[in-house]
């Protein structure tokens, strides 16, 4: 069973705080129908002032760190030569792809962050190759993109993201916390609530923490695995009637993952790209049995059920903030509360950059 958190939270997140972007898909063109068959678009008047700029970003994206191939690939038959240039080949591969998800991340930050909002079919930005990018919009818009380049080229650090997730019956939170779902909190409020809900023998699920570049992606994951026998194979041995059902074991996974982006905006904000995945094996694992081969030999097969509750998310918060996120699981008899939190790390010059 899926439960899809998004639509639950990310109501609430743009209704709580005039800071927080969450994706908007692009308006529908107007058209109008002359007859059954030929419509047009109805064109959109371009706001005063709008301009194109081209930004470029390959020191953010790391385009700048991508290094000179042509040269390193010419023919090679000598054995030793050719292991070096697969490992080569390798590495480049794995920066190439590091480079283009950094690349989207910065892409996704500025559509999502951008004030004023872009409108659909007018503003836009694109990546048009190497770490440059072309912002069609407003002076106001241009404005809050030198903004969001200084904030994202004075931060020589690293982002500090923990999350503390727990399960608490359901209607009891709001003893605890009047805030709803996508409420950022002070770090007083939300270290009072965490004291609260560790008093209240909430179960703690658990509590990840990862520390990430600006723009590059972390992911962690605390997994439990269960085996189970998912299916038989039956094997007949030669030249006699004997058959052998041979259990064949599979693995479910449970437990959390968790994808994250931090960025850095300017007045110390970080906007923050959450994706996490809970998972809850029922156990124990329901079974049932079957009845194979010419023997008829009953069998017991196992069908995992694994309950996921998701969040997929982008935020705007200060250091020392938190994130309250609720919702209820899919039996409806309790609630899960996650608390995000993400600060700055600065590190030493010597260490610094690095990314």
């Amino acid at each position: 069973m899926h439960l899809a958190l998004a639509a639950l939270i990310l109501s609430p997140l743009a209704a709580q705080d005039s800071e927080v972007r969450v994706p908007v898909p692009a308006d529908d063109p107007v058209v109008v129908a002359e007859d059954p068959v030929l419509v047009r678009e109805v064109p959109r008047p371009i706001a005063e002032g709008t301009r194109i700029v081209r930004y470029e970003l390959a020191h953010l994206t790391g385009h700048d760190g991508l290094e000179p191939w042509d040269d390193r690939f010419d023919e090679i038959q000598d054995p030793v030569a050719v292991q070096e240039a697969l490992d080569l080949l390798d590495r480049f591969e794995d920066r190439r792809i590091a480079v283009q998800e950094t690349t989207e991340s910065l892409m996704s930050s500025v559509r999502d962050m951008m004030v004023p909002r872009m409108e659909a079919g007018i503003q836009r930005v694109e990546h048009v190759g190497d770490g440059a990018f072309v912002l069609v919009g407003t002076p106001a818009q241009h404005a809050w993109m030198d903004q969001f380049i200084a904030a994202a080229d004075g931060f020589d650090g690293l982002i500090d993201i923990e999350a503390q997730i727990f399960v608490l019956e359901r209607g009891k939170l709001a003893a605890y916390t009047p805030d709803r779902s996508g409420t950022v909190l002070e770090s007083a409020i939300a270290t009072q609530l965490l004291m609260d809900l560790k008093g209240s023998g909430a179960d703690a699920v658990v509590s990840p923490r990862l520390m990430t570049w600006p723009f590059q992606k972390a992911e962690l994951s605390v997994i439990s695995q269960q085996a189970y026998v998912s299916d038989y194979e039956l094997k007949v041995i030669p030249e006699t009637d004997h058959e052998i059902a041979d259990p064949i074991i599979d693995v479910v996974n449970s437990g959390l993952t968790m994808t994250i982006r931090g960025v850095p905006l300017a007045d110390d904000r970080l906007s923050v790209h959450a994706n996490l995945e809970y998972s809850v094996l029922e156990r124990p694992i329901p079974s049932t049995e079957i009845t194979i081969g010419a023997g008829h030999h009953k069998v017991l097969i196992q069908t995992p059920k694994v309950t996921r509750i998701k969040l997929d998310g982008v935020f705007a918060m200060k250091g020392g903030e938190s994130l309250l996120l609720v919702t209820a699981d899919p039996t409806g008899s309790n609630d899960v509360i996650v608390m995000l939190k993400a600060d700055r790390m600065e590190l030493p010059e010597d260490l610094a950059p690095g990314r």
